[in-house]
Formats: C-alpha cells, sequence, structure tokens
C-alpha cells in the first residue's frame, strides 16, 4: 500500500514537472496516466467481483454436501468429507471429515472406499496399517467400478506376500537360533532365512561341530568369505561353493548374468559353484544338504589337512 502510494506521487509530480516545461507532452502523459489508474481500478473491482462470486458459489456449494451429508447420500457425504479434511471449502476440520468419509465407505461408495484402503495400506489418519483391511476396501471399491482401486489391487497382493514373507523368514530364523544355540555366531553371519535354513541342514546331514571357531564334521564348511573379487555364501573344503539364490535379487536379466560371469571367473580359478534357489531349500533342506556333501566328494573336493 505505501510503494503504491509512493509511486503515484512520484508519477504526479513527473506530471506536473512535465506538464511546466512543455504543456502538450504534460497533458498527454496526464491522460496516459488517468487511464493506467482508471483501468487499474477496474481490473481491481472485477477480481473482488470475481472473488466475491467464486466465494458465494463455494459456500452455496458446501451447504449442498452439508445438507446431502445431513441426509446420508453417499457422494455428498464423500465429498463434504473431503472439503473438511482438505479444507476445500475454507472449512478444516480432518477428524469430523474422516469419520464421515468411513461412513460414506460403510454405504458402499467406491471413491469412500478407496479412500479408507488408501489410509488402512498406508497408516495414515489415526489407521492402524492393515494390509489386509486395505485390500478388502480395494476389492469392494473395484467392485463398485472403481477403477483406480483395481490398479492397487495386484500392488497389494505382492506388497502381502512379500511381508508374509519377511515374517515367515523371521520366525524361521527365530526357530533355528533358539534350536542351535551354540551356533548362534554362524547363524549371524547368514544374509538370509534360506541361508540359516540351509546352514541347519548341513549341521545335521555333516554332522558339523564347532571346533577352533570353524564348522568341521563330514566337511569343513565356512560362511560369507571373500574369493577373488567375490563374497561367497558358503565355502565346502576349501573348493566347492555354495550360493543360496533368492529371487528378490536373483530373479533378473542382470543378476542372471552376473551370476554366470561370477561363476566362470571362479571355475577359472579352481572352485566349483552349486546354486540352490531358496524355493530348492524351503522344500527340502535336507535334500540340498546331502546334494552339498555329495557333490564335494564327485568333484574330488578332498577335506583339507
Amino acid at each position: 500500500m505505501i510503494t503504491s502510494i509512493f509511486l503515484t506521487a512520484i508519477a504526479i509530480t513527473f506530471a506536473v514537472i512535465l506538464f511546466l516545461t512543455f504543456p502538450p507532452l504534460g497533458l498527454a502523459y496526464a491522460a496516459w496516466i488517468g487511464w493506467h489508474y482508471i483501468s487499474a481500478y477496474k481490473e481491481s473491482n472485477r477480481r473482488k467481483e470475481e472473488t466475491r462470486t467464486y466465494t458465494i458459489e463455494r459456500d452455496a456449494e458446501f451447504r449442498k454436501y452439508k445438507d446431502g451429508a445431513e441426509q446420508e447420500q453417499p457422494a455428498d457425504m464423500y465429498m463434504y468429507a473431503r472439503s473438511l479434511i482438505y479444507k476445500q471449502h475454507g472449512v478444516k476440520d480432518r477428524m469430523a471429515g474422516v469419520k464421515i468419509m468411513q461412513a460414506a465407505a460403510e454405504k458402499g461408495y467406491g471413491p469412500a472406499l478407496y479412500w479408507v484402503g488408501e489410509r488402512y495400506a498406508c497408516g495414515q489418519d489415526g489407521f492402524e496399517k492393515d494390509l489386509h483391511k486395505a485390500l478388502d476396501y480395494f476389492n469392494s471399491a473395484a467392485m463398485k467400478g472403481f477403477s483406480e482401486a483395481e490398479k492397487k489391487i495386484n500392488a497389494l497382493r505382492r506388497e502381502i506376500k512379500n511381508s508374509e514373507q519377511e515374517l515367515e523368514d523371521a520366525r524361521r530364523e527365530a526357530s533355528i537360533k533358539d534350536k542351535h544355540g551354540k551356533y548362534a555366531a554362524f547363524y549371524e553371519l547368514c544374509e538370509s532365512g534360506p541361508e540359516q535354513i540351509l546352514l541347519a541342514a548341513m549341521i545335521s546331514e555333516a554332522e558339523l561341530e564347532v571346533l577352533n571357531g570353524r564348522l568341521i564334521g563330514v566337511v569343513l564348511l565356512a560362511q560369507q568369505i571373500n574369493i577373488l573379487r567375490y563374497r561367497v555364501d558358503f565355502m565346502i573344503n576349501e573348493k566347492l561353493v555354495v550360493e543360496v539364490d533368492g529371487k528378490r535379487y536373483h530373479d533378473n536379466d542382470d543378476s542372471f548374468f552376473e551370476d554366470r560371469v561370477r561363476d566362470q571367473d571362479l571355475l577359472m580359478n579352481g572352485y566349483v559353484t552349486v546354486r540352490f534357489s531358496a524355493k530348492q531349500v524351503y522344500r527340502d533342506a535336507p535334500d540340498c544338504a546331502r546334494r552339498i556333501i555329495s557333490l564335494a566328494e564327485t568333484y574330488e573336493c578332498a577335506f583339507p589337512e
């Protein structure tokens, strides 16, 4: 405001000086200044009118949604809830908006079902994260014809599967550690659940015992050691390399290529590599262990002196 007054004063002063110096030019300049300020005044009034009109329309829309929500119309409940949650009409009451959104979802309104599903999926707005509940809401929204929900369903199913697998891995790891307490340090070296399961099978099948900080039995087993520029999961009798390949890190073209190069490099330096998939270990770890023992004999990986 002060800046505007200051600039106006300068413009008027300049117009007076110009008029006294050269009247025709001063009059022309004064006319231009007058036209400019009249245009600015009109534009200001136009914007004020637009704002007033928008406010009236916004308030009318808000009242419409509110009235519809009070009459328990699902679509209006959804829009009224969004308005309260995101302050779309100048009024914000997030808690009330969430409750109304839940009520709209309970009435089977697709967008509301989707909104609640997203909150369960992310654990936001007071919803405790629950992927299964989120999936239920997304399925319900999809059944109501809300297409956005269909895009979420497959991704959420994959996330649920991965989380359940991680939980199962953690349970297996805990079970293994409880069962084989004296081998705890060796289990700590394992980098995945399948590795721990295979180690447990090797301890049993190869009758491994802890001797001078090493696992020795039918074979000598070492873990997570560096050979050339690679780090291997297991080394049997200092000759046979055993790798456990999880789908997460080995199920793509780059990993497939890198694994083959790695195996070839090791073979050229006298190391034989055998690979087991995590699924194979989960299905029958003892069989995997017996295969390792047999392979150590087949490839003449003699027990080191």
